[in-house]
């Protein structure tokens, strides 16, 4: 038995696990339309590679490499070039009630390669990792996505310290969790507008998605997820449109709308297309759809 952490990023496993969960589906190509058969071929090669570069000291090379297939074991040290590929692999088959401690043990031994080992694990793990799933993925939907980025948000909170002389205004303000607390019609009591956007996002298919923006199950609202690659830009022209007809102030920051995103919608969008919403919007087709879901311009 070849010895190490469970929480070690593991490239020959993260790589069996994959294959064994494809199998079990039956899928036969990524979603990008790759050969599962040359998609893993690629991954074996990349794994042979890392092996083959391993320093003769390293503990894994008194091992073959198929010896190390049959056992399942090829760890990945977060100073190589390759434990950005192989953390992904890993998180795409970790089981979820995994994922925060396994991120918290990786956190505690992150080193970094190259221009990562001036980057904070959290945002290797946002910008390097998370928007590079899609690409490394077997899967159509991305597993762990949103539980990896509630784990980046949480660990990205600063500490609450002693309010300052300019926000003393602010003392008992209510605390901001979902959409309907930044209503501004809301903090008066008045949420019938608000209700309304929200059945009508429940109901309104796009023409590009094909699909309702908001699905209610269990007493909880999704957003879906389509398209792959441009959902968080219609989520973003959602919050911008609501904002420019001022049913949302313009002073939200990026971090405050993803923590109201994620708590409203139950998915986890990344930072920059919520950065400076109000003057920055999404392209036009993006903010299209919510001209006739959003209310009209708020009455002030």
């Amino acid at each position: 038995m070849i010895e190490h952490h469970i929480y070690d990023v593991n490239f020959i496993k993260a790589v069996q696990n994959l294959q064994e969960q494809t199998n079990k589906l039956g899928l036969e190509c990524k979603p990008d339309g790759l050969p599962l058969s040359e998609y893993y071929k690629r991954l074996w090669q990349i794994a042979e590679d890392h092996y083959s570069a391993l320093d003769t000291t390293s503990r894994l090379k008194k091992y073959s490499f198929e010896t190390l297939k049959n056992v399942g074991v090829l760890t990945v040290q977060s100073d190589c070039s390759n434990f950005q590929i192989a953390i992904t692999l890993d998180l795409l088959t970790r089981p979820k009630h995994e994922i925060w401690r396994f991120l918290d043990y990786n956190k505690q031994n992150y080193v970094g390669f190259g221009e990562d080992a001036t980057a904070s694990f959290e945002n290797f793990i946002e910008f390097r990792v998370v928007r590079n799933m899609e690409k490394w993925s077997p899967f159509n939907e991305i597993p762990n996505s949103d539980e990896i980025m509630r784990w980046v948000v949480k660990k990205n909170e600063k500490p609450e310290s002693k309010p300052t002389r300019r926000f003393t205004e602010d003392k008992g303000r209510p605390k901001i969790e979902k959409l309907i607390d930044i209503w501004e019609p809301a903090k008066n009591g008045k949420k019938e507008e608000y209700d309304s956007l929200i059945c009508k996002l429940k109901e309104v298919i796009s023409p590009r998605t094909e699909s309702a923006f908001v699905m209610e199950e269990d007493e909880k609202l999704h957003w879906m997820k389509i398209p792959a690659n441009g959902w968080q830009q219609y989520l973003a022209g959602l919050i911008h449109i609501c904002m420019k007809r001022e049913w949302i102030k313009k002073e939200y920051s990026a971090p405050t709308l993803i923590k109201v995103i994620l708590a409203t919608f139950n998915v986890t969008i990344h930072k920059n297309p919520v950065t400076n919403i109000a003057c920055n919007p999404p392209k036009k087709k993006y903010t299209d759809p919510f001209l006739s879901i959003v209310p009209g311009k708020r009455e002030l």
